[in-house]
């Protein structure tokens, strides 16, 4: 008889695969950042100065304030008149090279930019005032030719009257705050 030699191990068992989870990635929010707005000017009135003015030189004139986009862009349209001694006073975030025109205004106007040196840098003399049946398309552009941080809009013809000049001086009254530094 033969002897088999017999194996006294045992077989060691094969690998079994376990599957794995697999991983599905959750989808994630990334952030978009918002345009965030150039912020406006913040104006407060100063009673104990007396109403807002603006001095241009040696002319003062009452102002009325369009600080806000809204008051930007109604500005002086629709109205018959100005008073001969008040102008409105167009007060910007940033300086900047604006661009104004004359939709809807009833009459002609002087512009007189300001720089944020509060130095007059640029004046547009008598404007005129849209004609009737004159397509907006069809109405000219005005900017100053440097960037500026105000546009004061008084009756055309104001500024050469009171000799009003590129260079003058300009201080405002009886109102200040962020945007109107020209104290």
């Amino acid at each position: 008889m033969t002897n088999t030699p017999r194996s006294s191990s045992t077989p060691t068992p094969l690998p079994t695969h376990t599957p794995q989870p697999t991983f599905t990635p959750e989808p994630t929010t990334t952030p978009i950042p918002e345009a965030s707005p150039t912020p406006e000017p913040f104006i407060y009135l100063r009673p104990d100065e007396g109403p807002p003015r603006v001095n241009v030189g040696n002319a003062v004139f009452d102002a009325e304030l369009a600080f806000t986009p809204e008051d930007r862009t109604q500005g002086l349209s629709d109205r018959e008149s100005l008073p001969q001694t008040t102008g409105m006073l167009f007060i910007f975030e940033e300086a900047r090279t604006p661009t104004f025109w004359m939709y809807h205004m009833r009459f002609d106007l002087d512009f007189v930019w300001i720089g944020e040196d509060c130095i007059v840098a640029d004046i547009h003399h008598n404007v005129p005032r849209q004609a009737d049946g004159q397509q907006p398309s069809d109405l000219p552009r005005y900017s100053p030719n440097v960037d500026v941080l105000y546009n004061l809009e008084i009756n055309a013809g104001r500024a050469e009257e009171l000799g009003i000049e590129i260079g003058d001086k300009v201080t405002f009254s009886g109102f200040s705050g962020t945007g109107a530094v020209c104290q």
